[in-house]
């Protein structure tokens, strides 16, 4: 059975549209977007169906004051909002008002105001409706809940209608003498098709509507994980919100994340994996034990599951390395593990070698680890997380003159140069400072050691002959680029592999052998790998320089 989705900022219900027999019930959405805070009016409405001015004043002044209260509580900016009701039917019933005159759109609206401020997907199987009476969070009894339910009951793809309670303080003053009775019998007749939540407050209603993957990535995207240095609002509804959203992270993030792996949802695992690792590289940390618990759970998981492509890898190695930089240094077993894990093969399991002259390893966690090194310092992948940021910065750096005359103009030039590639490189400004200038002047001496050096570059600037500052630009760049991508393939080795951690090197060579064997002469394939795992970060540099070269002259025809 397939997974009912869960939409960002789409809460459903089901409107009425007409009084007494005329009236007839319509399903239909209710559709959030944040927009820029505004303090004059921060809720819009657009579409064809619109609210009356009182409803509007109420949805502004209770609905979002409670909307408000939660982000705030959360740590967040205050918003504005942009609504539209998303009615299919309701051209078959234009003759009828399209003005809604009540308040049995707050429950969705509220739902739909959370969704868009948390980024929290609401589930789409469920319809609701409801009034919310007060700042404090009550959801009071609407009109019309036989004939909503009636409509709701037989829709494909709805299997739970969120209905106020009947039975609150004074909601009965509300409804017509004889409702009561009506709606107990409506919701007895339909409980065989649909299930029925009744609520009575803001808290209620927002735990129907959300399940735990949908918590944990609010969490994650809106930076409250674990709900650190966050205070409780108040007590009451609000309150319970509070700690309904901020509590059990971790138990709800394994337990969503195993629920979707079983489940083969593998577009849902990723997604929920790299929302957790984008989370932790934004906070500058990395979390200890996290490779141990995802391999536990993908021990767990069928041979077939684990192998499955649709899957895994659940994240890509840039992504686990972004987080794995900030590892510390009795972290570093586990994000060995990690890596293993996040393939679908990390199972902490080590083949028996073959002595007898092969080297393959069937090291499942070794091979995969390989994979992704070589994948991740690949020409192209270089090119994309290295070469191509430093080729725009250079793209847009402004050069006003091919030739300088003077010793003082030529560094002032290459000194910002640097600092206009190395601004565009942090997204932000810098400030120019001794140690920067120093880097630019490092620069150009790598760039030009096999050039004649500094004072080669110095007589092209002021003769011009090869293109002036131009040349001796795109030269800098040429080996700005080098550069970083060495680093990058450091960092890559270091992080993937323990250089502390003889077994774990002497399996990756073996691993590497195996994948590398045709290329290479027998009497290489059958030396054992750990004459090579001392060398392991060289040896892997020359193969993909080697591999990198054979590329780009394929690419040429």
């Amino acid at each position: 059975m397939t997974k009912n989705p869960a939409i960002v900022a789409r809460a459903r219900t089901v409107l009425v549209f007409g009084r007494g027999q005329a009236a007839k019930a319509v399903l239909s959405s209710v559709v959030a977007r944040t927009r820029r805070y505004s303090s004059g009016k921060r809720l819009m409405v657009r579409g064809r169906v619109t609210f009356e001015q009182p409803v509007l004043d109420h949805l502004s002044r209770c609905v979002l004051d409670i909307v408000d209260h939660i982000g705030e509580s959360l740590g967040m900016r205050r918003k504005s909002f942009q609504i539209e009701l998303v009615t299919p039917e309701v051209a078959s019933v234009s003759d009828l008002s399209v003005s809604i005159a009540g308040c049995s759109a707050d429950a969705p609206v509220f739902l739909a105001l959370v969704s868009a401020m948390l980024k929290m997907p609401l589930r789409q199987d469920i319809v609701a409706t409801g009034h919310i009476a007060s700042v404090d969070g009550e959801v009071r009894p609407v009109k019309h809940i036989p004939v909503k339910l009636a409509a709701a009951a037989p829709e494909q793809g709805v299997n739970e209608f969120i209905c106020p309670a009947i039975d609150t303080d004074g909601s009965m003053s509300l409804l017509a003498p004889n409702e009561r009775a009506t709606i107990e019998e409506a919701i007895a007749a339909a409980k065989d098709r649909i299930r029925v939540a009744c609520v009575s407050d803001v808290r209620q209603l927002l735990e129907h509507a959300v399940d735990e993957e949908s918590l944990v990535l609010a969490a994650l995207r809106c930076g409250y994980f674990n709900g650190l240095g966050l205070m409780a609002p108040r007590d009451g509804p609000l309150g319970g919100i509070f700690g309904f959203l901020t509590t059990k992270h971790d138990q709800q993030f394994w337990h969503a994340l195993e629920v979707l792996l079983a489940t083969g949802d593998g577009h849902g695992a990723k997604r929920l994996f790299l929302d957790r690792c984008r989370f932790h590289s934004r906070q500058g940390e990395y979390p200890s034990g996290l490779g141990t618990s995802l391999q536990q759970i993908v021990r767990s998981l069928p041979m077939t599951t684990r192998r499955s492509k649709a899957i895994f890898p659940l994240v890509s190695l840039h992504d686990c390395l972004q987080m794995a930089q900030f590892a510390r240094p009795d972290d570093n077993v586990d994000v060995q593990v990690l890596i293993g894990a996040m393939s679908g093969k990390g199972l902490g399991e080590r083949g028996s070698q073959d002595h007898s002259g092969s080297n393959a390893t069937h090291d499942p966690m070794a091979m995969r680890t390989v994979e992704a090194v070589l994948e991740e310092i690949s020409a192209e992948s270089l090119a994309k997380q290295v070469g191509l940021p430093i080729d725009s910065a250079r793209a847009a750096y402004v050069l006003n003159e091919v030739v300088i005359d003077s010793h003082e103009a030529f560094f002032d030039r290459i000194e910002s140069f640097y600092i206009a590639m190395v601004r565009q490189a942090a997204g932000g400004p810098v400030t120019p400072s001794d140690m920067l200038a120093a880097e630019a002047h490092d620069l150009l001496s790598g760039a030009f050691a096999d050039k004649g050096g500094v004072d080669a570059a110095l007589a092209e600037a002021r003769y011009g002959t090869n293109g002036g500052m131009r040349y001796v630009l795109d030269v800098m760049t040429a080996q700005l680029k080098a550069e970083q991508q060495t680093r990058r393939i450091n960092q890559v080795l270091k992080t993937a592999l323990d250089p502390m951690d003889w077994d774990a090197r002497v399996a990756f060579m073996a691993a590497f052998l195996e994948r590398v064997g045709p290329q290479l002469p027998p009497e290489i394939c059958s030396e054992p790998p750990q004459r090579y795992a001392r060398h392991y970060e060289v040896i892997l540099r020359e193969y993909v320089k080697s591999l990198n070269a054979v590329t780009r002259v394929l690419q040429r025809f």
